[in-house]
């Protein structure tokens, strides 16, 4: 009824002044975003070597923005992203975005994935982690 009506149910019930149904009220807010699923796979290391994700083992799907960027989510096992990426956090990847000096990144080296920032200098790619001053 209250959708033929186009009233919240809350309203029908006396619940609730404003008739506006939920959904409506959310998408007038400027902050409502709307939202898309990704899968997410498990298969990235900061730190240790880890193996590239394929997409037969998505091991759930979260939501991002819509109009944002973002193809699929990484879980990251490893602590050497910390602070900003910890162990256990889903990453999310978009392979159109361009990679800028310092970015951080996914890489794929041997058929192994890691987590690192990278940075371009005189023709060679340096990877390095948060915790440490180790570079690849």
């Amino acid at each position: 009824m209250a959708t033929i009506l186009k009233v919240s149910v809350d309203f029908l019930l006396g619940k609730a002044e404003d008739p506006t149904p939920l959904e409506q009220r959310l998408k007038d807010q400027s902050w409502y975003v709307e939202l898309r699923p990704i899968p997410v796979y498990n298969g990235a290391n900061a730190g240790d070597i880890g193996t590239f994700p394929d997409d037969r083992n998505i091991v759930m799907w979260i939501s991002v923005p819509k109009k944002g960027p973002g193809k699929y989510g990484v879980i990251v096992h490893g602590d050497s992203m910390e602070p900003d990426i910890k162990d256990g956090d889903i990453v999310v990847i978009d392979p159109d975005v361009a990679i800028d000096n310092g970015s951080k990144v996914i890489v794929i080296i041997d058929g192994q994935a890691y987590v690192k920032k990278i940075y371009f200098q005189d023709n060679v790619i340096v990877l390095q982690s948060l915790n440490s001053w180790t570079f690849m």
